[in-house]
């Protein structure tokens, strides 16, 4: 079983993906700030992986929990509303039980989620050190996109108006809060 569902997971991963809805954020109240939020299904471009992917459902998750604070973007790719792959920020170095070989960086890191011989769960954190805190969602988007392998033409062709839309609701180019320690 963990040898099939690993196997789904690196097609859900490596196979060249793309959407249909736009990537249009909606604005999530919480009880002090805003933030953004957006799920999007996704489809392979190859008709024949999506017939071989059968029922399975890909989604692309998106969510900036404080608008004033950049290092709250986060992504999620997931198979079966179940998180293969991640990208979250590390806003202080976290270490294992104390373990200073297990030390996570302050900065982006990976969240790599496989399942082991005895089908249990094994998440594996890579560092992105070459990513940097970025000034609007879109932008963050966009690299996650790159990453995983989701073809965002509908951005490409609609930039304009996305950017449009951005500056209208000031999440372009702003000048971020630094988040208090």
């Amino acid at each position: 079983m963990s040898d099939q569902k690993n196997k789904l997971i690196d097609i859900a991963v490596v196979g060249r993906k793309t959407h249909s809805d736009a990537l249009d954020f909606r604005k999530i109240k919480y009880e002090n700030h805003t933030g953004y939020d957006r799920t999007i299904e996704l489809s392979f471009l190859d008709p024949v992986a999506n017939n071989d992917f059968g029922h399975h459902k890909i989604e692309w998750n998106i969510t900036q929990t404080d608008i004033e604070y950049p290092e709250t973007m986060s992504a999620r790719l997931l198979l079966d509303r179940e998180r293969i792959r991640g990208i979250d920020y590390n806003k202080a170095p976290i270490n294992y039980k104390f373990d200073v070989s297990k030390t996570k960086p302050i900065g982006f890191h990976e969240n790599v989620i496989s399942l082991n011989r005895d089908g249990l769960t094994v998440n594996t954190h890579i560092s992105l050190t070459d990513w940097t805190l970025y000034d609007n969602i879109y932008n963050f988007a966009t690299s996650t996109a790159e990453r995983w392998n989701i073809d965002t033409w509908r951005e490409k062709n609609e930039s304009a108006d996305l950017f449009e839309y951005s500056a209208k609701n000031k999440i372009a180019g702003k000048k971020h809060k630094k988040r208090p320690a």
